[in-house]
This record gives structure tokens, sequence and C-alpha cells, in this order.
């Protein structure tokens, strides 16, 4: 014998209408919160605009171990120089391997506490700026980017 199963159907319209109301709202918190914390929107309502960039040379990726542990620690990085005018990016392409080691050298210096600190990228940055310009003796690279970054 098979017994008849009824459903209410104000039962049932009324959970739909409560799942479509949280998707809803949870989508529209969702987009509220990542629309918060865009560093780019961010940036150009800081500086009223996004600024130019420069000539920029692919210095390529990096992998070395960090310094001030007894465990294997280390970075995996991708870098592109920013140069202050088109002529510097041959004199960077002729020097590529002086730069490419003297960005390791600063790199081998670093900790990961270094690295993880608030500000830690700002500063490794401000070290890579110096270094690489110290080589050429002027101030050529105007900024550096990271395109590819792991630290462990």
């Amino acid at each position: 014998m098979s017994r008849k199963v009824e459903v209410d159907f104000k039962f049932v319209v009324i959970a739909l209408a409560f799942m479509i109301i949280a998707s809803v709202g949870s989508a529209f918190t969702a987009y509220l919160m990542l629309s918060r914390n865009n560093p780019a929107a961010g940036a150009e309502k800081v500086n009223g605009g996004a600024r130019d960039i420069g000539p920029t040379y692919k210095i390529g990726e990096f992998t070395v171990n960090l310094s001030g542990t007894n465990s294997i620690r280390f970075i995996r990085t991708g870098m592109v120089l920013e140069l202050a005018k088109e002529s510097d990016v041959r004199e960077a392409e002729r020097r590529e391997p002086q730069i490419r080691d003297r960005i390791i050298t600063v790199l081998r210096t670093c900790t990961l506490a270094d690295l993880s600190a608030p500000d830690g990228l700002e500063q490794l940055k401000a070290k890579l700026i110096t270094a690489v310009n110290d080589l050429f003796g002027t101030e050529k690279i105007s900024d550096i980017f990271f395109v590819d970054l792991v630290f462990q």
C-alpha cells in the first residue's frame, strides 16, 4: 500500500523566496566588501588617477634562500624594473648579469620576519632600488614591480 505525500504549497513558496533573498543579500554584501578593499581603486582616489609608467625591463625570476633561520626558507619572485628613460633599457640589458647579482645579494640578506612585516615589501623594494642604482651610479631605476612573489 502506498502512501500519498502531501506538500504544503505555501511552505515551498516561502522557502524559495527566503533562498532568493538570502542569495541576493550575500552577493550584495560580497560586492560591497570587495569594492571597499580594492587597492587599485584606492590608489586612484588618493593620487587623483593612475600614474604613467616609464619604460620597463623584465629582469626575470629569482629563487633565493632567506637568511636568519635554521630551517629552509626561500623567496621566489619575478621582477620588472621601471627605468627613468628609454635609453636606460639598453644599458639594463647590457648589465643584466650585474643587476641580477645585486638583486640576489639583497634577497639573501632578507629574513622571513623582514618580509612578513607590514611594510616589509616596501622596504625590500627600497633596498633593491638603491642597490641597483648604486651599480649605475645614477638613479636610473625609478621603481621595481613584483610580478610574482612567494616566500616561505
